[in-house]
């Protein structure tokens, strides 16, 4: 392994052992920054500013932008006709859904990510939350369909595959689940983390 894989591989567990520390997905988000993992950096910033206290939030967020910078360069080459000022919304609208997931309310955080898409269709990060929500709501088939567009989207973001994993599972097509899941360990530096989402996803009734 290299010394960057390292750095990950520390700042990953320690920030999957304490999930509270900021700093930890701070941490987390500059080394997958360096190794070119951009999806799952924004998702380490998101994390980290979260978990902030409000004195640290603005320089986190400032990152963050810039993270979301590099993303919006990837997703414009998918997507010529996408504009900054729609990517950007779309991010916004999707934080807004991992708002409403972190609070149970799915069925609010699912109509964010259908928001999100809408404004961004390359959008890989929404997604990804999308299928998540579909696996908490109970509707797999659509969990598989958007696990599978976020990972044809952006194949080494770890959390596609993941849902990829957990979607499969809950349709049964445990052969398929495990091939998935070779490919997720592949992209993971701390397996904790796919075990919680492959195992743990379960079906819950709609929140209101």
């Amino acid at each position: 392994r290299t010394r960057l894989e390292d750095m990950v591989r520390t700042a990953a567990e320690y920030s999957y052992l304490y999930p509270d520390d900021y700093n930890g997905h701070l941490q987390l988000a500059r080394a997958l920054t360096q190794v070119g993992r951009t999806e799952d950096a924004y998702e380490s910033y998101e994390y980290a500013a979260s978990f902030a206290p409000m004195d640290f939030k603005f320089p986190i967020d400032t990152e963050a932008r810039l993270c979301r910078g590099q993303l919006y360069s990837k997703q414009k080459k998918l997507l010529s006709s996408l504009t900054r000022e729609a990517a950007d919304a779309s991010f916004e609208v999707n934080g807004t859904g991992n708002a409403f997931h972190e609070r149970g309310m799915i069925s609010q955080s699912l109509a964010a990510y259908n928001k999100a898409i809408k404004l961004n269709p390359v959008n890989s990060l929404a997604f990804a939350n999308r299928s998540e929500a579909h696996c908490r709501l109970g509707n797999p088939k659509a969990a598989l369909k958007d696990a599978l567009e976020c990972v044809r989207l952006s194949p080494t973001f770890y959390k596609g595959h993941a849902m990829l994993v957990a979607a499969l599972k809950l349709l049964e097509r445990f052969d398929e689940a495990i091939s998935a899941m070779k490919r997720a360990r592949s992209l993971t530096f701390f397996s904790g983390a796919l075990d919680d989402i492959a195992v743990g996803t379960r079906r819950e009734e709609p929140t209101t």
